[in-house]
């Protein structure tokens, strides 16, 4: 199993629109791909939203972010960031 962690950090003036834009990703992931869960969380104490996603493996990661709607959509996320975000992958250790 492959757990994709990502912090982002938003404008304050595009918080709303980027959280639309992700949960928009969220359900194109889930139907569209074979990402296993998405779940998004906001920091409780600083602008911060984070997304955990999990995949069955690397390979179908890939694949997902190689689609070509997927990335003009993560293009669009990018474009309403305050910093580039972080972006961990974590496999599970068994």
């Amino acid at each position: 199993m492959l757990t994709e962690i990502t912090i982002i950090y938003p404008h304050k003036s595009n918080r709303k629109k980027l959280v639309e834009l992700i949960q928009k990703q969220k359900e194109y992931l889930l139907t569209s791909s074979n990402c296993k869960e998405f779940s998004i969380f906001e920091d409780t104490y600083s602008e911060k939203i984070f997304t955990i996603s999990k995949w069955t493996s690397k390979e179908e990661l890939k694949d997902a972010i190689d689609v070509k709607e997927h990335r003009k959509h993560l293009e669009k996320i990018v474009n309403l960031q305050k910093f580039p975000a972080e972006v961990y992958r974590l496999e599970n250790i068994d």
